[in-house]
């Protein structure tokens, strides 16, 4: 009896490091880049230019923060309610086993997150009207197609 104890001590143990090292390089990319983001949007990280402390990309917005904002959380609820449905069931596929289980199951490990995240992270801030890709070429804001850095909540 003591012994059975202490395996399923190890295993939730096991299983709580497997989980801590999974998430672990999500957390940093996800904190990083709000981290950057709020950072460069005081001012105090900027591509080219002096660096000062201003509020001056929160004045101009203020008016359209709130529907911004609300749109934002709403995606993020949508997606993590899809997410977490579609989640559930590969799992309870995987776990009933068969075929079909073993066919998810490989599926799900082929698509790792990891690769994912940077490389959204990396699209995003390429095209961005104030990313990388439209400060080393010049580009102005204006220049951009509205679907991708206009005035649209899409962009």
């Amino acid at each position: 009896m003591a012994n059975q104890s202490s395996h399923s001590v190890s295993t939730a143990r096991g299983a709580r490091a497997v989980l801590i090292i999974a998430l672990l390089p999500v957390v940093v990319v996800v904190v990083g880049g709000l981290g950057s983001a709020i950072i460069q949007s005081f001012g105090l990280l900027p591509l080219v230019g002096p660096v000062r402390l201003t509020f001056d990309a929160y004045a101009v917005t203020a008016q359209g923060l709130p529907l911004a904002i609300g749109i934002s959380i709403a995606i993020a609820v949508v997606s993590t309610t899809i997410a977490a449905l579609v989640g559930a069931v590969a799992a309870l596929v995987v776990v009933s086993g068969g075929w079909l289980g073993r066919a998810v199951g490989v599926a799900i490990t082929i698509t790792i997150s990891i690769p994912h995240l940077i490389g959204a992270t990396t699209v995003g801030l390429l095209l961005a009207d104030s990313g990388v890709l439209p400060r080393l070429l010049g580009i102005e804001a204006d220049a951009w197609p509205p679907l991708v850095g206009g005035p649209w909540w899409v962009a």
